[in-house]
């Protein structure tokens, strides 16, 4: 699953499921799919840069 999010910048959020090499074609997990969506989306923020803040950005994060 890929996301984009573009505005000033551009910005993507990636995940991946590994597993054994399979010979067949493997169906998709619905709904774990749906439900990595669904956290993904209630937990994603896009913060501004303040210039000389270091990690954990307490800007973002409210603290």
């Amino acid at each position: 699953m890929v996301i984009a999010i573009k505005g000033d910048a551009m910005y993507s959020v990636q995940w991946a499921r590994r597993g054994p090499a399979s010979a067949e074609r493997l169906a998709p997990d619905s709904a774990a799919l749906a439900s990595r969506l669904e956290a993904l989306m209630t937990g994603l923020r896009l913060c501004p840069v303040v210039p000389g803040e270091a990690e954990p950005y307490p800007s973002c994060t409210g603290g």
